[in-house]
């Protein structure tokens, strides 16, 4: 006999236990989508708040290491650090143990990076050489790009500037052998930018405007608000150089783009 139903026909009442259990996780999923369309469209405070109540929900969920990490992400960039450290520092732990290398490098360049802003040098260097390796041992260039530039930036940070140089070094390098990568201009620029900044931190102008001038060939391929930084490092190189109308035009360009930002 078969054990078709005719369309009409009342579900089952396994069918109906199913479609109840389904329901909480159906309304988690919604959510976490919710919470990233509030991300997404920069109400992070909001973002903030709705991951925070979303998360004692999902402990045995398979999202929670992911609502974790982008609840770590919005609060740095809230500025609220010890929070991005706490929730990072879980995330990257429960990536590990569920072999999601990719995303605990994530978790683990966050943690660094809050821990960079807060002036907790040694412990930011640590977190980046984490995410390093996880990077070097799934051979992802872009991700080895970020992590020694903004290993870079702890030494830069530090007034350490020949370890800084050397970074920034090893990261221009690995550009160049991956200059085929689609994602490979906004990976140069990044490191041709912390170039110029050192050399611009060592006064050394003309060495940081050449690096700057490298940079913008390859237009706009940072983020908006990083591309209107680079632009207005620019501008005050020019002005040191005594070219105060390129510098008025560079200054105007980053303008207009912070503003659309």
């Amino acid at each position: 006999m078969s054990s078709l139903r005719p369309i009409n026909a009342p579900p089952s009442r396994r069918l109906i236990a199913a479609l109840l259990l389904a329901l909480p996780l159906l309304a988690q999923a919604q959510s976490l989508e919710s919470a990233r369309r509030l991300k997404q469209q920069g109400s992070l405070r909001s973002a903030l708040e709705a991951y925070e109540a979303l998360l004692p929900g999902l402990r045995s969920a398979s999202d929670y290491p992911q609502a974790l990490l982008e609840l770590s992400q919005t609060a740095l960039a809230l500025g609220e650090y010890p929070r991005a450290i706490e929730a990072g520092a879980q995330a990257a732990d429960l990536f590990h143990q569920r072999a999601g290398a990719e995303n605990e490098s994530l978790a683990a360049n966050t943690v660094g990076l809050s821990q960079l802003y807060r002036g907790e040098y040694a412990p930011a260097l640590r977190s980046f050489e984490r995410s390093l390796q996880l990077d070097r041992d799934r051979h992802d260039g872009k991700g080895e790009i970020t992590r020694l530039s903004n290993i870079g930036n702890v030494y830069f940070f530090q007034g350490k500037y020949l370890d800084a140089l050397q970074s920034y070094q090893f990261a221009l390098r690995r550009v160049e052998e991956t200059a085929a990568e689609p994602w490979n201009p906004s990976r140069r620029q990044l490191v041709l930018a912390n170039l110029a900044i050192l050399y611009q931190q060592l006064g050394q102008y003309r060495k940081a405007l050449e690096y700057y001038q490298l940079a913008q060939t390859f237009g706009a391929a940072l983020p908006p608000n990083e591309y209107a930084q680079l632009l207005a490092n620019a501008g005050t190189i020019y002005r040191r150089l005594g070219d105060p109308v390129k510098a008025l035009r560079t200054y105007q360009a980053a303008q207009a783009l912070f503003a659309r930002e």
